[in-house]
């Protein structure tokens, strides 16, 4: 249920991962043996407590919708690599970037979301040139220089949802297909309609469903 009694069939979260040493220790105990060990593998302090926290909220997250505790939540990977609730219709993909993490939940579909934070520096070209369509990278060309990178930086993102919700992550022939067009409308691919997110002018982000029926995601909620 969204905001005004309006009800979505893809509703969509984010939360800040950069919290107190406390905060990140109280998250820390509702992870599994694996999440754990997870965090550890990652080199630089910073980036184990921003897996935690977004681990941590994502159980929160879904066992409120399931009616458990978050340290009690199930979490399989079901074959594909999509990370599933056993036992549930809900679905949810997860997505995170430098202090942000952003989730998409459903009762009714798949789902793959995607959030990127916006780096000037990045070289958009090489991967534009390796993942775009033919038909994206001509809207890209004729954009404004300053305009270009973010508008890369959500083809991206929108490209990555998509993978994540069909669970073929960007292997395949994904490079010819058109998932963003630049007057930041949904495209459609087959039953999979692809939204954009906005997440802010740091971030460009997206929200990818499967269902034979039009839909639209929620606004972000903060968690």
């Amino acid at each position: 249920m969204g905001a005004a009694g309006v009800t979505y069939e893809v509703e969509l979260w984010w939360t800040t991962l950069d919290l107190s040493a406390r905060s990140v220790e109280a998250s820390a105990l509702t992870l599994s043996s694996d999440e754990a060990v997870r965090a550890t593998q990652y080199r630089a302090s910073s980036d184990q407590a921003r897996f935690v926290v977004a681990r941590a909220t994502l159980r929160r997250l879904l066992g409120r919708m399931i009616g458990q505790p978050p340290e009690q939540v199930r979490l399989e990977v079901a074959p594909g690599g999509k990370p599933v609730v056993p036992g549930s219709p809900l679905r949810f993909s997860t997505s995170r970037s430098a202090e942000v993490a952003l989730f998409a939940t459903s009762w009714t579909m798949e789902v793959g979301v995607d959030v990127e934070a916006v780096r000037a520096d990045a070289d958009m070209d090489a991967i534009a040139a390796r993942f775009f369509a033919p038909e994206e990278n001509r809207a890209l060309a004729v954009l404004d220089p300053a305009l270009r990178v973010r508008a890369a930086y959500q083809c991206w993102s929108c490209k990555e949802a998509y993978g994540k919700g069909t669970g073929e992550g960007l292997t395949g022939a994904l490079g010819d297909l058109v998932v963003w067009n630049p007057e930041g409308d949904p495209t459609t691919l087959g039953d999979w309609r692809i939204h954009p997110v906005d997440l802010g002018g740091g971030y460009a982000a997206a929200v990818a469903g499967r269902s034979p029926a039009r839909w639209r995601p929620s606004p972000p909620q903060r968690l």
